[in-house]
């Protein structure tokens, strides 16, 4: 009986034994499941966090980081950026632009002068025939600007600084001489190959622009007019003979040193004409000739106003 008793005790502690240890695989199983659980869930959370679009951008292999989102890696080949560093500028096209600057603008051209409205000169002024197709004209534009003045930027005004060169090319063999505040003119006692007078003035034109289509300027019509106001800077004549050569004088011949007129402008597309209006005379008063400088011709790089 006892041996009975004994063996059942021994099989029930042997079976609880047995049951204590299926119990504590159990257990630790499901805490394996459990943890494998939260270790997905957090590599859910962090994945949601750190691939939106404003973690990081990839471009190559250059990628670009928020800092506020995630750290750069330790280590890493690529190349890292910090988003907040980074500046974008939207570029504003020069058409749109309120105002627009330029500078060594050219005009190339013909110059003349009127007397009593026409080029034909008297008996009495024949000495001051020009040859037209060698009195040379350009104008350097420096600086200049436009500003335009309607939101539709068919209307500008425009202002600058611009140096005016002006050649005279004489048809006879003169020298302009000057005696007791007049102007004389004597006949040369060299035939001359060459014999002109050249003036240089710095002005500053003034004036105002239309343009029928600024968008498409290869399609537009312009046409622009105003003032301008300038100072001698240089004025000296210059005669070329076979025997003398080369003989500049730069002594005051009467040039007027204020001078001022009008300019204009005409042109389609890329092509644009100008012409200028002397409203001083060329010489000063009482002192010269009463002769008003005109000059036209072509607009060489007109490419923005």
């Amino acid at each position: 009986m006892k041996m009975i008793i004994l063996t059942a005790a021994i099989v029930l502690l042997t079976g609880g034994v047995f049951a204590q240890k299926n119990e504590k695989a159990e257990l630790d199983s499901l805490k394996n499941v459990l943890k494998k659980q939260e270790e997905e869930l957090k590599k859910l959370r962090d994945l949601d966090t750190n691939s939106g679009s404003d973690s990081f951008v990839q471009l190559g292999n250059i990628r670009i980081y928020n800092k506020n989102k995630q750290k750069p890696c330790t280590g890493c080949k690529d190349t890292v950026l910090d988003i907040d560093s980074i500046i974008v500028k939207n570029k504003v096209s020069k058409k749109d632009k309120k105002i627009i600057s330029n500078s060594m603008r050219l005009d190339l051209g013909f110059n003349n002068y009127l007397y009593n409205g026409s080029m034909n000169m008297p008996k009495a002024l024949a000495p001051f025939d020009l040859n037209p197709s060698k009195s040379i004209n350009v104008n350097l534009h420096l600086y200049d600007q436009a500003i335009h003045l309607s939101k539709n930027r068919k209307w500008w005004m425009y202002y600058g600084f611009t140096i005016n060169y002006n050649n005279y090319r004489f048809n006879e063999d003169i020298s302009l001489n000057k005696f007791n505040d007049s102007l004389l003119t004597l006949p040369s006692t060299l035939p001359l190959k060459k014999n002109k007078l050249t003036t240089t003035y710095l002005t500053v034109p003034f004036g105002f622009q239309f343009e029928s289509n600024p968008d498409k300027q290869k399609r537009s019509f312009r046409m622009a007019a105003g003032p301008y106001i300038g100072y001698l800077l240089n004025a000296h004549t210059k005669q070329v003979s076979n025997k003398d050569g080369k003989d500049k004088n730069y002594s005051d011949l009467n040039i007027q040193k204020l001078a001022y007129g009008l300019n204009v402008k005409i042109g389609f597309g890329k092509v644009s004409l100008y012409g200028s209006y002397s409203l001083s005379t060329m010489f000063e008063k009482g002192k010269g000739p009463e002769l008003y400088p005109v000059s036209f011709g072509i607009v060489i790089n007109d490419f923005d106003f």
